[in-house]
């Protein structure tokens, strides 16, 4: 696991080939630029921020495998209270591989074609939710356990869909709470 703690402007392009790369070591610091990110199969892309991050790169797989297969993308959470809050927009559609929420982590999907098309994992204590414009919607499958990311207002759902709708399976892992929000 490389663990990279600065925040770049750079804009070339970044290639993870294996292993872990790590933005961020549970502080307010680690992030690419404005770059176009390839994971190639089996390796992973992690975030572990405690404060709100945006991530707005173009993220694809270079394999043609789906799963592990076409990479990973992990959100790590410190498990303090309105902590490692992450979103995700952009245009990711080349990105066939899984995305994890861990505990302690919440991602929001405000784009359609931010997470590519493999499965999107949430660990209990984790939390997603979705906002992608009424009209629009998501084929990725889901698989989530637990009652949410913890925040000002208690755990509001493991998954909580807010506009757009989630089109693929959804498999409860465990006790999970789902929750609309308006």
């Amino acid at each position: 696991r490389v663990i990279h703690t600065a925040n770049h402007a750079y804009t070339g392009a970044t290639t993870i080939a294996e292993g872990t790369f790590q933005l961020g070591s549970g502080g307010s610091r680690g992030s690419l630029g404005n770059t176009t990110v390839t994971i190639d199969d089996g390796a992973t892309l992690a975030y572990y921020r405690n404060n709100t991050m945006t991530l707005a790169n173009t993220v694809s797989s270079s394999g043609t495998g789906t799963g592990s297969a076409g990479g990973t993308i992990e959100f790590l959470g410190t498990g303090n209270r309105n902590q490692s809050d992450y979103r995700i927009g952009g245009n990711s559609t080349g990105f066939s591989g899984n995305v994890i929420i861990r505990s302690g982590a919440r991602l929001g999907i405000d784009s359609a074609a931010a997470i590519g098309d493999g499965t999107v994992t949430v660990d209990a204590g984790g939390g997603v939710f979705v906002r992608i414009g009424d009209g629009n919607s998501i084929t990725n499958d889901f698989i989530i356990a637990g009652d949410g990311w913890l925040q000002s207002a208690g755990r509001l759902g493991a998954l909580r869909l807010i506009s757009g709708d989630v089109t693929g399976d959804v498999t409860l892992a465990g006790d999970a709470r789902i929750t609309a929000w308006t």
